[in-house]
């Protein structure tokens, strides 16, 4: 029986000097091309902060920083072919919503966007230049998300102007949208119907606030229906008066100093072509001072009549509708009898011919050319 476990444990140390000498092999994983993680720290030796996952995508590498304990993403970097930035995105490690965003782009520009914790709609928006400069900044409502104004930069920092919006709390639609000058002074100012949103009054104000000119447009079919010049004193200058259907001008008038009316025009067009065929203009007592007529084809002056104070005709000129020429040329004494005409070739818009009249309308000379 001695003898048996001698042999048993002589066996037994030969293994064990057999195993010792033998290398045993080790196997590596083939590292992951388009999927690498790395651990980031905040640098005092602790457990790490964020681990990087790496990703390439069509050539271009994203980076994924996920929070190391919860696993959540807390930032995306997206870059370009050439290794430069295109986009970064920032999230809130507790809710997981999007609190920031940068676009970077060739030019050296860059945009920030940046989101409310709580909803996750944008508040804010700033542009920097290539130099690093501010170039405008937007600011939204919190809470609709809305843009409520925008601000314009100059090169040094300053201020040169800022816009704000304002909005019907039912319906969300914007119903003011007002422009105004670095020093506070308003620039401009639209206002907007509330059902259909277009556009009903636009006012343009000069740099020492005084009202320039303004519009007023239809809230159906957003054609302008009115304009109003101002004087420097904020009198009118001039307003005019627009077709609904077609948005064609049809009247103008013209005030003077003291704010009365000192003559108008009406401007008629053709039903079928649209263009204009005749504008007449007014004194302030309503009667005619000149009429200018056009050829509903081609848009040209075919006739112009300047009238004298009590109606009369003082002048005439008819022009070719094609070349535009004058083809005659008539002038009137004040009972309205023809004292010269002359006509004119059409084409080269020479003188051909020309006719004397005395005061009794009848014809006293004829030269022909």
């Amino acid at each position: 029986m001695k003898k048996v476990l001698f042999v048993l444990f002589a066996i037994l140390a030969f293994v064990l000097i057999v195993s010792c000498d033998t290398e045993i092999p080790v196997t590596e994983e083939e590292p992951n091309e388009t999927n690498t993680s790395e651990q980031g720290s905040n640098g005092d030796n602790q457990s790490p902060e964020y681990i990087i996952e790496t990703e390439i995508v069509d050539g271009q590498k994203r980076e994924y920083y996920k929070d190391s304990i919860t696993g959540k993403v807390i930032k995306t970097i997206h870059y370009k072919a050439d290794g430069s930035k295109s986009f970064e995105k920032e999230y809130d490690p507790t809710t997981g919503n999007g609190i920031k965003e940068t676009y970077y782009k060739a030019d050296g520009s860059i945009t920030e966007y940046e989101y409310d914790q709580t909803t996750g709609k944008r508040k804010r928006s700033i542009s920097y230049r290539a130099d690093g400069s501010k170039s405008s900044e937007n600011e939204y409502d919190p809470t609709t998300g809305k843009l409520i104004k925008t601000t314009y930069y100059n090169a040094d920092g300053s201020i040169s102007s800022w816009l704000e919006y304002e909005y019907d709390p039912t319906t969300g639609k914007i119903i003011k949208y007002i422009e105004y000058y670095a020093d506070g002074n308003k620039k401009s100012e639209s206002e907007y119907d509330q059902t259909t949103g277009k556009t009903i009054k636009y006012t343009s104000y000069n740099a020492d606030g005084s009202k320039s000119f303004g519009k007023e447009y239809d809230p159906t079919t957003g054609k302008q229906t009115k304009s109003i010049g101002y004087k420097a004193d904020g009198s009118k200058s001039q307003e005019s008066e627009y077709d609904l259907t077609t948005g064609n001008e049809i009247k103008r008038i013209r005030y003077d100093a003291d704010g009365n009316i000192s003559n108008w025009t009406e401007y008629e067009y053709d039903p079928t072509t649209g263009k204009l065929i005749k504008n007449t203009s007014y004194n302030a007592d309503g009667g005619k001072s000149e009429e200018y007529e056009y050829d509903p084809t081609t848009g040209k002056l075919i006739k112009n009549t300047h009238y004298n104070a009590d109606g009369g005709k003082s002048e005439e000129y008819e022009h070719d509708p094609t070349t535009g020429n004058w083809i005659k040329r008539t002038y009137y004494n004040a009972d309205g009898g023809k004292t010269e005409e002359y006509e004119y070739d059409p084409t080269t818009g020479n003188c051909i011919k020309a006719t004397y009249y005395d005061s009794e309308g009848n014809i006293t000379n004829v030269i022909e050319y």
